[in-house]
């Protein structure tokens, strides 16, 4: 035990994960603003938790999905109303604000070291080819759009400016000329 801790200080192993992914599962309306809340903050920690896959189901606007919500609940025994319903490993939360933030933190961190179980993915295994299909989700993935660089417009802006320049110097030179 001594000579694995030594091995494990020695190459700087803090801990061992028990699993490389542990899927989160984000049931969400399409225009509620706490889901979009919570779909931010599950963005924004994305790099703390890197084991973390974030799986959504919108429920409003897919009868399907909002079918397969009621499974998850059943089975989860949760009685829970509304969304945005938040599923990690066999933990489940309901509604979002910032006091919120902790629960999902410490639900993640209580299967950093133990395996999730994947109570969504059990609900989906049970039913048929044919209902699987119909279920419509997405993975979350970090939102770098606002970060990303436009370069398309970038470009025009200075091909435009490089224009009005040669405009301004074709104008100016045939003054001279004249």
């Amino acid at each position: 035990m001594l000579f694995v801790c030594m091995i494990c200080s020695i190459f700087g192993i803090t801990s061992v994960k028990a699993t490389e992914t542990v899927n989160v599962y984000l049931f969400s309306g399409s225009t509620c603003s706490f889901c979009a809340a919570e779909r931010t903050f599950l963005r924004e920690i994305q790099d703390e938790y890197p084991y973390m896959h974030v799986i959504e189901y919108e429920v409003w606007e897919h009868p399907d999905n909002a079918e397969l919500h009621e499974k998850v609940k059943e089975r989860l025994g949760s009685s829970s109303k509304g969304v945005p319903f938040l599923v990690i490993g066999d933990q489940s939360f309901t509604g979002y604000d910032e006091a919120r933030e902790t629960d999902i933190r410490n639900a993640l961190e209580s299967y950093e070291t133990e395996e999730a179980p994947d109570i969504v993915q059990e609900v989906i295994d049970g039913v048929s080819e044919e209902e699987k299909e119909t279920y419509e989700s997405q993975e979350l993935t970090e939102d770098t759009s606002s970060n990303d660089i436009d370069w398309q417009n970038i470009i025009i802006g200075g091909v435009i400016i490089i224009a009005m320049v040669f405009v301004i110097y074709l104008y100016y030179n045939s003054k001279k000329v004249k």
